[in-house]
């Protein structure tokens, strides 16, 4: 999951949007298709195919631009269906002085990051499958 903050006044008043990208690892893997083809927000993707390895990676990337209110920036994601096990949750935010995530699903945790070079990034690894609460907010870099 990659999550994009801008912060110039044109920027300030886009809708947010989300986006994804699926790839997949593994040179032994034949005819794999993607149903819908070009997917969008909302849709249940398919991955069918065939391999001779056990296991195949996917990996998939969300993008969301939202916009910055006072020098804060803020989204929340509710019902975020992370998979079983091995898995990675990666949350990165461009334009930033910091970074915070909570996920909620018995009880809330939370992350927090500082920026470098006005990124900021929390990643988790074997985080345990289920339907997640996700809020995301911070401080916007100056300019």
């Amino acid at each position: 999951m990659i999550i994009r903050f801008y912060k110039s006044q044109s920027e300030r008043h886009i809708k947010d949007y989300q986006a994804f990208l699926i790839t997949m690892e593994a040179p032994e893997n034949n005819g794999f298709e993607i149903i819908p083809p070009e997917p969008r927000a909302g849709d249940n993707v398919t991955i069918r195919g065939t391999s001779s390895a056990e296991s195949v990676e996917i990996a998939m990337t969300f993008i969301r631009t939202v916009p910055v209110a006072g020098g804060k920036y803020k989204c929340r994601m509710p019902d975020t269906e992370v998979p079983e096990r091995p898995n990675q949750l990666t949350v990165r935010a461009e334009n930033v002085k910091d970074l915070k995530v909570r996920v909620k699903i018995l009880l809330w945790m939370t992350r927090r990051a500082r920026a470098s070079d006005g990124v900021a990034e929390i990643c988790e690894s074997n985080v345990p499958s289920g339907k997640y609460d996700i809020r995301i907010e911070g401080n916007a870099a100056d300019g």
